[in-house]
């Protein structure tokens, strides 16, 4: 049966349960208010920041605690020079970083919000992002040393009014109730959640793949799931909005193969890199997010792995990426291989937007 868009819990979705629209105003902190970590268990923070004039360093706490009980380690990439830190006594979460004015930092926190353990925590982010320059990408792993108290609260703060005009904060939860209530019904989408709007298997090899018919000025956000098979020739997964092939893009990413582990920027991009097959029987997969509304740059975050054959996998990175154009609205996605025919039968294509 298909019910058409329900609006209320439905068991195991991710569903909005804040969001601050751009904001119209600079702020210095930004609370949300009203969390049930216990009953939630899980928590997704998404964060477009905009820098005002001076350095804006985002830190998330939870409730009222600002004291030394969080931890940290990272891994980043910065231009070509990777590297890694730990901390064990800091006063917050890093979810963001930016240096100047109307610089970007796109970010993505998954957080274990329920009480009884330590609270653990996973960030990415791409940050100091402005026109093809995505300065540096990092991961990491945080905890909150707090076993007893359910979150009811977070707060974002960072530099004087640093989070600017064109910030967004959203925050997903996952819910985790026994059955379904429907609450209201609204025909073609999930209120709050993400919802599937395009999904294809290949039955046949081809070049490029055109997802058509978005709006992304609308929608906002878009998760991109490729899971690409080596087709007649090898080649690397790519994708280009509206099928932009101008050098109009920008990317830092933080790779390991094998025993190395590397780093590079591109500054004149003709496509976004979603991982590469080269030999018989090679898959490669990516889990991309997209800030796809106007305005500012285009900001994007992809985990990919590459090469992937029977136990072997050739290489797995963490990729902040850019599209210098502000203007046009997103109507189109074009997924594509470098090698012709390079996405082979069987590769599967997921686009999802988040009904906000």
């Amino acid at each position: 049966m298909k019910l058409g868009n329900v609006e209320g819990d439905i068991n195991g979705l991710w569903q909005v349960a804040h969001d601050s629209g751009e904001l119209t105003s600079a702020v210095t902190s930004y609370d949300i208010t009203g969390l049930e970590g216990d009953t939630d268990i899980e928590y997704k923070l998404i964060c477009r920041f905009i820098d005002d004039t001076t350095v804006g360093d985002y830190k998330l706490t939870f409730n009222t605690d600002t004291g030394n009980n969080y931890g940290y380690q990272d891994i980043k990439g910065i231009d070509a020079t990777a590297s890694a830190v730990r901390d064990t006594s800091e006063a917050y979460w890093h979810i963001g970083q930016t240096s100047t004015d109307d610089y970007i930092c796109f970010s993505e926190t998954s957080i274990f919000s329920k009480s009884g353990v330590v609270r653990p925590g996973i960030s990415t982010y791409a940050y100091d992002i402005t026109g093809t320059t995505v300065t540096g990408i990092i991961k990491r792993g945080h905890f909150w040393n707090n076993t007893a108290d359910e979150i009811t609260q977070m707060v974002i703060t960072a530099g004087a009014d640093n989070i600017n005009i064109g910030s967004r904060i959203i925050l997903l939860k996952k819910v985790h109730n026994d059955g379904m209530k429907t609450g209201t019904l609204t025909p073609n989408k999930i209120e709050g959640a993400w919802e599937r709007i395009y999904d294809s298997t290949l039955s046949s090899a081809a070049t490029s793949v055109t997802i058509s018919g978005l709006e992304g000025n609308t929608d906002v956000l878009y998760r991109l799931i490729v899971r690409s098979v080596k087709g007649t020739n090898s080649g690397n997964n790519a994708i280009r909005p509206n099928s932009d092939s101008g050098n109009n893009y920008g990317s830092q990413y933080l790779k390991g193969q094998n025993t190395t582990a590397s780093s590079l920027r591109g500054t004149a991009d003709n496509y976004i890199y979603l991982g590469t097959t080269t030999n018989a029987d090679d898959m490669a997969m990516s889990d991309t997010l997209i800030y796809a509304k106007s305005g500012y740059e285009r900001t994007i975050l992809a985990l990919i792995v590459s090469a992937v054959n029977g136990t072997t996998v050739d290489t797995t990175q963490i990729q902040g990426n850019s599209w210098n154009n502000t203007a046009d609205e997103i109507t189109s996605l074009l997924v594509y291989s470098t090698g012709v025919d390079g996405l082979g039968i069987g590769t599967h294509i997921e686009l999802y937007r988040l009904n906000l």
